[in-house]
């Protein structure tokens, strides 16, 4: 009787588990269901070859990031986990990157994003913004980045359920290896997009997007930007009256 009860909560424990997150989006890119905004022009081109998404960058020293218009109400999970594979041609990686964009560009009164950039030798994530291009600020110091191999693996942990400031909220994994901790959160976020750094070209695929079904606010990456290196708080846009709703009065204010 002890074993089998021993079983049934052990059952249940990974039931418990096995539900915190659900599978909310997978795209094998076999086709361009999630409308990744397929384009061929003298700077950048995005299709759709082999089963992979390939994004090539035709000039130097600029970023071009796709984002997937069906892919949409993201924001503001307590937990969510984002996998996908990417390899890339040339693997030149010496002065530009490759990596995923979160984006908010709903509910803020201007476009902000939190890149994570994937170069051969570092690894980091970046908040920018349209608005106060001068605000942006990275999330935490460059990482070195894992040996890269023809097909790299990358899984991104987003616990934004974590009541310490000193916590680790994001993590990052390249090929199984622990690359990135921030206690920095990323939760405010309704869009995602592949990026490239560089004249070269990036074959994504395999994209799964696991998210818990609670929402939790916590003020996040979006929330601010740095002048002058003194940290200041944005909220992205969103008014005092919506933050309330998830936080306490005085956090906001």
């Amino acid at each position: 009787m002890i074993k089998k009860i021993s079983i049934l909560i052990l059952l249940i424990g990974f039931k418990v588990i096995s539900q915190e997150n659900e599978i909310v989006y997978i795209d094998r890119f076999d086709n361009d269901k999630n409308d990744w905004g397929i384009t061929d022009t003298n700077k950048w081109l995005c299709q759709i070859e082999n089963g992979k998404l390939l994004i090539e960058n035709k000039l130097d020293d600029i970023w071009v990031y796709f984002d997937a218009e069906n892919i949409k109400n993201l924001p503001n999970r307590a937990h969510s986990e984002i996998s996908f594979d990417f390899n890339i041609s040339k693997l030149d990686l010496e002065n530009g990157g490759a990596g995923l964009a979160f984006i908010n560009d709903i509910s803020s009164k201007e476009f902000e994003s939190v890149y994570l950039i994937i170069r051969k030798d570092v690894s980091y994530l970046s908040k920018l913004s349209n608005s106060y291009p001068e605000g942006n600020f990275t999330l935490n110091g460059p990482s070195k980045t894992p040996n890269l191999q023809a097909t790299n693996v990358v899984k991104i942990v987003l616990d934004n359920q974590k009541d310490s400031p000193n916590s680790t909220s994001t993590k990052v994994y390249i090929n199984d290896v622990l690359t990135l901790e921030s206690e920095w959160n990323i939760s405010n976020f309704n869009k995602i997009g592949f990026i490239s750094y560089g004249q070269h070209k990036t074959y994504y695929d395999n994209l799964v997007i696991k998210q818990s079904p609670e929402l939790n606010y916590v003020e996040d990456a979006f929330d601010y930007i740095f002048i002058d290196n003194k940290q200041q708080i944005d909220h992205n846009g969103i008014e005092t009256k919506t933050l309330t709703k998830y936080i306490p009065i005085e956090i906001v204010d």
